[in-house]
Order: C-alpha cells, then sequence, then structure tokens
C-alpha cells in the first residue's frame, strides 16, 4: 500500500511526524501519495491546440521543460476553447528530490484537491472564485469551466491585509470558505453571488485522518 506523504513549505509529515528533506527519504516506503500544500500552482496556457493527445502534451513539455520534467507536470485541455494547461509545483526540484528512486508516486497539489471538493458541491456553477483556507495559509483559485486559470497562495494574514472585496469579479460566484466570512463586507450595496462552504477544516481533517488510518492500519482509505 502507498505511504501517505504531506509536504508543507519547509517540512514533510508521515505518520504525524516531521521530516527535513533528506530523513523522509529514510522512511518512506517506495509508493507514495504526495499532498503539497503551501506550494505555489505555476500555470501555463497554449491556444489553438487541436487536440490534448498524449505525444502532443509530451512534446510541448520537453520543449518547454525537458523530459527530466514530465514527471511533475500536468496538464488539463480545454475542448471548448482548443486551449491546453500545464501545471507545475513552484519548488518543484525539493518534490524532485523526494521522487528520486520510488517506484510509483500519485502527486495531489492541494490546488487540485480543492477544486475536485468544490466541483462535487457545486455541480451546477462552472465558473468561480475560490477563497479557501487551510492551517493559516489561503488558497486563491480562478475555475473556469471547471479548470484551475489563476492560483495564488498566500499566509493568512497577509492575504487578509492585501485583500479587496470590490477588486473580486463581480460577474462570476465566490465560493468563499466560513472561515473566512470576516473578509465579506457588512454592506448591502455590492453584487456578487456568494456561496459558504465549510471546506478548509474538512480538508485538513481528512488528509490528517488518512495518515491516521495508515498509522494505525499501514492501509490507505481510497477517497
Amino acid at each position: 500500500m502507498r505511504d501517505i506523504v504531506i509536504a508543507n513549505k519547509n517540512k514533510y509529515i508521515y505518520n504525524g511526524k516531521l521530516y527535513d528533506d533528506i530523513s523522509i527519504k529514510r522512511v518512506i516506503s517506495k509508493e507514495i501519495e504526495l499532498y503539497v500544500m503551501e506550494e505555489d500552482l505555476l500555470i501555463k496556457t497554449y491556444d489553438e491546440i487541436k487536440n490534448d493527445k498524449e505525444d502532443i502534451v509530451y512534446e510541448i513539455i520537453n520543449e518547454e521543460y525537458g523530459s527530466e520534467k514530465s514527471a511533475l507536470m500536468h496538464y488539463e485541455y480545454d475542448k471548448k476553447r482548443k486551449k491546453l494547461f500545464l501545471y507545475s509545483i513552484g519548488n518543484g526540484e525539493r518534490i524532485q528530490f523526494l521522487c528520486e528512486d520510488l517506484n510509483e508516486v500519485i502527486i495531489l497539489p492541494i490546488q487540485f484537491y480543492i477544486r475536485d471538493i468544490v466541483i462535487k458541491k457545486i455541480k451546477k456553477i462552472f465558473n468561480y472564485i475560490v477563497l479557501i483556507e487551510i492551517k493559516e495559509v489561503v488558497y486563491y483559485l480562478e475555475i473556469k469551466n471547471k479548470l484551475i486559470v489563476n492560483s495564488l497562495i498566500k499566509n493568512k494574514e497577509d492575504f487578509t491585509n492585501d485583500f479587496k472585496f470590490n477588486e473580486i469579479k463581480k460577474e462570476i460566484p465566490l465560493i468563499i470558505d466560513k472561515s473566512l466570512d470576516y473578509l465579506i463586507p457588512k454592506e448591502a450595496d455590492y453584487k456578487i453571488e456568494i456561496v459558504q462552504l465549510n471546506i478548509g477544516d474538512k480538508i485538513n481533517e481528512k488528509i490528517s485522518k488518512q495518515q491516521e488510518i495508515q498509522v494505525g492500519t499501514g492501509n490507505f482509505l481510497e477517497n
């Protein structure tokens, strides 16, 4: 069974314990599922891509990043707009170092985990902005046709100081974590659809629970 590992900005968490970039490699198995948190999701788009056949996509990846980076890349395709999105992790070198000599790695940037949970809850809305807080870090996502088209992260204090509600795009709904409801102005003179969800804590609890199950049984609980 795959080990569950959490990567935050500076450390790894495995079986409830903290490890640095070197020590984590001594304790994990050859097959892991890696949740990447507190890292930027870098996005590059390509227009007029007629299809998303793997040979076309990997040719683009190899030209842009080199073949050694392909394992850390993810792509999604907007068929309607013929637009290809390439995603990579901000500190990819660190993750690549962890993955060396492993047999199987499933990498789950938290931004995609957030997106997928929101999709399940907001089934009839395809375009929206997401604001979620997990462990004092705020994740901002712009979703278009269920694809992440923009992403940023900040610690909660900096985000709160910099955030201006009137700069949020008014034409699409705002999906906001209930822990951030203080960011919504009390005045009623703004026109924006707001959906409040309690998912930041639940995401953190779910990931932590998976590690607890791993500690207790050595098995991974599928979503």
